[in-house]
């Protein structure tokens, strides 16, 4: 994804929270070929929602970065800290 590629993932784990359907990548049902056939095709004979996931899949792994990542669980630490607080 942070290479710009297309993603196309069998919906299992926690792989619908990294990747959305149709914006960041395709998910397909665990074990069905078919819908995983039928998705590798769809990409390769339109290159315009090839590009459209691939923009879409550089955007949603920007939100995993280390800054983003740090600045998160400050902010998540200190909202954890004022809330314990004695007031």
């Amino acid at each position: 994804m942070a290479a710009g590629l297309p993603v196309i993932a069998t919906n299992v784990g926690g792989l619908s929270t990294l990747i959305e359907h149709g914006i960041s990548g395709l998910l397909t049902p665990k074990e069905d070929i078919n819908e995983l056939a039928n998705a590798i095709e769809l990409i390769m004979k339109q290159p315009e929602f090839r590009i459209k996931l691939s923009h879409g899949a550089q955007l949603s792994v920007q939100k995993f970065n280390l800054p983003t990542i740090r600045m998160t669980y400050h902010t998540l630490y200190h909202q954890l800290v004022n809330k314990s607080a004695p007031g």
